[in-house]
């Protein structure tokens, strides 16, 4: 995937390669069987299967798995940032990709302050505050 931007000093446009971030929970799918994994070219083909599924990638800011951007011709820069330093002020957003190889639970979001709430008493059960 690639986001493209304009240089400020040369006004031409500079495009970006957005890298997820893989998350890997027990209901994934392996790296063998998984499209997401597949094409999202974090996982070369010859990859052997491993123990860790891939069940998420994520596209976004979220300080648990931020994407990363490099310039797609490294002549311009060659370290990858967060998704978040292309943007001047907070861009908070997550969108995901997933990979399913069992049925999962419903997933409910509360509100930010019962969320903030329910962490303070039960982290364990409530990981994100």
């Amino acid at each position: 995937m690639t986001v493209t931007r304009t240089a400020q000093a040369t006004k031409r446009p500079v495009v970006y390669r957005l890298t997820p971030s893989v998350m890997h929970y027990a209901w994934g799918k392996s790296q063998q069987t998984s499209l997401a994994a597949r094409h999202s070219g974090l996982f070369p083909r010859e990859t052997p299967d491993n123990a860790k599924p891939v069940s998420e990638l994520w596209l976004g800011t979220h300080p648990n798995g931020p994407a990363s951007v490099s310039p797609l011709f490294p002549s311009e820069h060659t370290d990858p940032a967060p998704l978040s330093s292309l943007h001047s002020t907070p861009f908070p957003f997550l969108s995901k990709i997933l990979s399913i190889a069992s049925p999962l639970s419903l997933q409910v979001h509360p509100a930010a302050s019962l969320a903030q709430r329910l962490h303070a008493t039960d982290p364990a059960h409530y990981p994100d505050a």
